[in-house]
């Protein structure tokens, strides 16, 4: 039976779904992703919003406002105690 991406000798299925494990430990994974979302958000039809006196945020300032850039930055990490996710953008 798989526990963490391993075989368990000694792993034994009850039936269903329901599995009864030996012994399993999990040493654990973070994983870290960043990404500029310009292109994508552009494809969506935002690229207005990028182009310098060109985008309209006349609502929100009285400045000549436009986006330079949107980044987004995810983190996540699992262990045996359990997971743990953040992300942000800017």
């Amino acid at each position: 039976m798989p526990c963490c991406g391993m075989v368990i000798p000694g792993a034994t299925s009850t039936g269903g779904c329901a599995v009864q494990w030996s012994t399993c430990s999990c040493r654990g994974s973070k994983t870290e992703y960043n990404v500029r979302l310009n292109d994508l958000l552009t494809d969506m039809g935002m690229g207005i919003a990028f182009s310098p006196g060109v985008a309209d945020f006349s609502r929100m300032s009285d400045a000549d406002a436009f986006i330079s850039f949107v980044d987004q930055f995810t983190y996540i990490s699992t262990d045996e105690e359990g997971t743990e996710a953040a992300a942000k953008s800017r």
